[in-house]
């Protein structure tokens, strides 16, 4: 028998419980950011104690003058591990003899151009911003996160775990949504199967939502407010939340770490160096994903720029 279909909310009310789940989201993400500024504040502020000052190698001078310039637009792991990858900058720093200056991105459609057009020496970036950095020119990429031991990641269309439907072709003429186009993870997978199924998503749903976040999203799934959504592997744990998959993409490169072209040679090496030399687990909390970080492999990200052009060949809102 098939299981029964939830009855679609009337437009009012989707919008109110819509805004009332991206209320607590922002509140919830707001918190949590707050809570990872005021941490890597106090690791900053421990790291240059006059006890604790870092001891630098003869060999090894200071390479940069200044500050180094850190951008955050994407961290792997989702927010349980924010607190985390603070720490690692906290690790870095204290590896370096000298202190960093975080900055944290929060639209992605913006944080490539920052990236390219403002003073910023190492990032954090998601796929498809590393591709655009590299094909501009503005960046290299130098390491992959490895999280729960592997440094690729998949971008995933799922749906409750007790829905009925099985693949992408039961979905017509139902409702989707997909997080904003510089995610691959979202709107550009979904795109993707599209293509590959040989239809115009714009009106093979009855309703494609554009924009949110992938947590909101979820949210927006579990409620019953939306039949399926596009998230990622390495950003969410699919059992864990109640969902099923019903298509996985081919694998591609976690979300990297890029240095600036700016940068010298010999400090892009040591920033290598101490990231590909960083234990994870005396480092970090049991729980973390984390695992340490490998050189990131260029070829790892070929199905990114897959879906990267899958993503720039359509418009959306």
């Amino acid at each position: 028998m098939d299981a029964p279909r939830v009855t679609k909310p009337s437009p009012e009310s989707f919008r109110e419980s819509h805004r009332r789940s991206s209320r607590w989201l922002a509140l919830a993400v707001v918190g949590t950011v707050v809570g990872v500024v005021l941490l890597y504040g106090a690791f900053s502020n421990a790291s240059l104690m006059p006890t604790q000052q870092p001891v630098l190698s003869p060999e090894k001078p200071a390479l940069h003058e200044g500050n180094i310039v850190i951008a955050v637009a994407r961290t792997p792991g989702g927010p349980t591990e924010w607190v985390n990858w603070a720490q690692v900058i906290s690790y870095l720093s204290e590896a370096l003899g000298q202190p960093v200056v975080v900055r944290y991105l929060t639209e992605e459609d913006e944080a490539a151009g920052v990236i390219a057009s403002e003073h910023v020496d190492l990032a954090f970036v998601c796929a498809q911003q590393y591709l655009d950095l590299v094909e501009s020119g503005h960046a290299r990429g130098l390491c992959t996160p490895l999280m729960n031991g592997t440094a690729t990641s998949q971008s995933l269309l799922v749906v409750g775990v007790d829905s009925e439907f099985r693949s992408f072709a039961d979905l017509r003429g139902h409702w989707v949504a997909v997080s904003d186009k510089s995610s691959l993870g979202g709107v550009a997978y979904m795109q993707y199967l599209a293509d590959s199924s040989d239809v115009q998503a714009e009106t093979y749903f009855s309703e494609i939502q554009f924009g949110d976040t992938m947590e909101a999203n979820i949210i927006d799934l579990r409620e019953g407010l939306i039949d399926a959504t596009v998230v990622n592997s390495v950003q969410v744990n699919v059992d864990t939340l109640g969902l099923r998959v019903i298509e996985a993409s081919p694998y591609f490169g976690n979300p990297p770490i890029v240095v600036s072209t700016h940068v010298s040679e010999e400090l892009a090496e040591r920033v290598q160096s101490i990231l590909l030399s960083f234990d994870a687990r005396s480092q970090l909390p049991d729980d973390s994903a984390i695992d340490g970080f490998v050189v990131l492999d260029p070829d790892e990200y070929d199905f990114a720029n897959v879906l990267r052009v899958a993503c720039d060949d359509h418009v959306h809102p």
